[in-house]
């Protein structure tokens, strides 16, 4: 199948579909101005998180993140939805310039009543998505953050 070649205009227009109808502008794309909004977070667990993440990414730690990037069907018609997906650079031992990236999906769970149901959806969706890392982090109390592997 060949690659389809779009116009500047018809970029813009995606463009504009993706940061949520703020129009891009020359000013906007100054550097250190985020035109596009920030999301709305469920809880102020996920938005803690979510502040955690940039500053890793700022700094380099991470490559990339996305807050609820997409949603996985699961069998029984259950829909599950990972708080974040995040990208990795990780260094091979192949050449001093030779990167792999690893996508991690990222579940931050506070205290509920339902935290068991999420801790099952978690585990069968890392049982069917094996391609993923997948983590559960939560709060701990010296304000940090703790999480382990699935």
């Amino acid at each position: 199948m060949r690659p389809r070649i779009i116009s500047e205009e018809d970029f813009k227009v995606f463009e504009n579909r993706v940061r949520g109808g703020v129009e891009v502008t020359q000013k906007s794309r100054a550097v250190g101005s985020n035109p596009a909004p920030s999301p709305k977070f469920r809880s102020k667990w996920e938005a803690s998180y979510a502040s955690k993440l940039e500053l890793e990414k700022r700094a380099g730690i991470i490559k990339a993140w996305w807050y609820e990037p997409f949603s996985l069907w699961l069998p029984g018609k259950v829909r599950y939805k990972p708080d974040f997906l995040v990208q990795q650079q990780t260094k091979l031992y192949a050449g001093p310039d030779e990167y792999a990236y690893s996508l991690e999906l990222i579940e931050v769970k506070g205290w509920s009543k339902n935290r068991r149901d999420g801790m099952t959806r978690l585990k069968i969706a890392a049982s069917l998505f094996p391609c993923f890392v997948w983590r559960l982090v939560y709060r701990i109390d010296g304000g940090g953050w703790s999480g382990e592997y699935v």
